[in-house]
């Protein structure tokens, strides 16, 4: 993931900054953190969701 999503997400997310905090400290607009914020919610749902093979790993999804 990008680090201009990531950030946002750790920002909000884990150290629970206010989206003006966000923003200010970013040096971006609000609405922009609150795009980067959606945006970066979204590729980690798709990245969650989405199965991976990995070596030793049996997937039960179908």
């Amino acid at each position: 993931m990008p680090f201009v999503l990531r950030s946002v997400i750790w920002m909000r997310d884990i150290q629970e900054r206010s989206m003006r905090e966000v923003a200010a400290e970013l040096g971006i607009s609000l609405s922009a953190a609150k795009s980067r914020l959606l945006r970066g919610r979204q590729e980690l749902r798709i990245r969650l969701e989405t199965p991976r093979s990995r070596p030793g790993v049996v997937s039960l999804a179908g």
